[in-house]
């Protein structure tokens, strides 16, 4: 057998990545990749436990775990502020301020408030290509549905919406470990531009007085004492990526779930109440987040490695929530499976995703609307499944569908 390299970036790799992280499991549970200069944990019990540890294990850090500043590009960031360890990046008690900017915007009772609104979003898009019989359905559907409806949420202006994802790509490649010089200055450019966009929307919110989430957001973040401008940008951009590039690869997902397994889709077209049973498995099973970053605040021994005191972390929830040792039979889709919320994909403790009723309704809506109105519908044949380059986010390029 051939030594283990773990290398996501590697595109043979990145198709049969559940491979690897089977090999990791059994192999190398903490495993350093030497690559990136980082230390990879694989079992479900491991991540579990560092999660929970914040003492030893720190997220501050964790959107640098892999950045590479050239000066260059280090010269463009300085004509913006810099950014700040905020709600995914912070540690208590900081952390706790952060995440009670965005927790009353995202609870499930205003989710629900919102659902009409999102289903009426749902419904337009569809509008837009359903004479055609056939679409992309990640560029058509998966892409602008979750981003109109964060940007519903935040009160962010339509004509502004197609700018804002521009942006958010570029804060989502900062993390793509091979891009040119070049590149990563445009990105550091949009880096900028997105962080002056948020500060002018905040500034207005406070100075109107607002009655939504912008303006919730700016008198919490300046009640005394006030929540740091810098804070304040980093955990509203936060918000609007991880509110709509992991949904839609979360749709996407659902989507070639649904469409490649007939047993599943029967069912579900029998007992329409297990979508929401549908979705937790491909959370799971596809884990939109595959992993996030960590820094030992000490050595650590796991498995009779020793995690430096100092040394980024990567802690695979893709690879935890595949893991026999916690889910039974664990490459299977299983609407009957128990604690069907048992899984990783949104975190767990003080970091579990905010957004996560955000993203659960989203997907409930747009698989409801997209089965609804295409009847018949289908992936196109022969048509290619190929997932999008990145480190640590999972999606498909492209899901070609039709329908009668």
């Amino acid at each position: 057998m051939s030594r283990l390299v773990y290398d996501p970036t590697d595109p043979d790799q990145l198709e049969r990545i559940n491979e690897v992280y089977a090999r990791l499991r059994e192999e190398s549970p903490v495993h350093y990749a030497e690559k990136f200069d980082i230390y990879v944990v694989s079992r479900h019990a491991d991540v579990e436990a560092i999660l929970k540890d914040t003492e030893r294990f720190s997220s501050r850090g964790a959107n640098t775990a892999l950045a590479y500043t050239p000066p260059e590009v280090a010269e463009v960031l300085a004509e913006g502020r810099p950014e700040a360890e905020a709600l995914l990046t912070a540690d208590p008690p900081r952390h706790a301020r952060h995440r009670a900017l965005v927790n009353r915007a995202l609870t499930q009772r205003r989710v629900d408030q919102k659902r009409p609104r999102m289903q009426a979003l749902a419904h337009a898009l569809i509008d837009q290509f359903e004479a055609q019989g056939r679409a992309d359905l990640i560029a058509a559907f998966g892409v602008p549905y979750p981003l109109n409806v964060i940007a519903e949420v935040m009160g962010i202006p339509e004509a502004d919406r197609a700018q804002l994802k521009a942006w958010s790509s570029d804060f989502v490649a900062r993390f793509s470990p091979d891009l040119s010089i070049e590149d990563r200055k445009q990105r550091a450019r949009g880096f900028v531009a997105f962080q002056r966009y948020f500060e002018q929307l905040i500034l207005a919110a406070k100075r109107d007085g607002r009655d939504d989430f912008m303006g919730d957001f700016a008198r919490a973040a300046f009640a005394e004492p006030p929540v740091s401008m810098e804070d304040q940008l980093t955990t509203l951009m936060q918000t609007v990526v991880a509110g709509h590039e992991t949904t839609t690869n979360l749709i996407g997902g659902a989507l070639v779930h649904l469409l490649t397994n007939a047993s599943v889709r029967e069912r579900l077209a029998r007992e329409p109440q297990l979508m929401p049973a549908f979705i937790e498995e491909v959370l799971r099973l596809e884990t939109p987040t595959q992993a996030l970053f960590r820094t030992a605040n000490v050595d650590v021994t796991l498995h009779g490695v020793t995690i430096p005191a100092g040394k980024h972390v990567q802690i695979l929830y893709g690879s935890a929530n595949r893991d026999p040792a916690a889910f039974p039979n664990p490459n299977a889709l299983d609407l009957d499976r128990d604690d069907l919320r048992g899984h990783l994909a949104f975190g767990l403790g003080i970091h579990f995703c905010p957004g996560a009723p955000l993203a659960r309704t989203d997907t409930l809506v747009a698989l409801e609307a997209l089965t609804q109105r295409l009847p018949g519908l289908r992936l196109v044949a022969g048509a290619a499944l190929v997932h999008t380059p990145h480190f640590f986010l999972r999606g498909y390029q492209a899901v070609h569908c039709e329908w009668r």
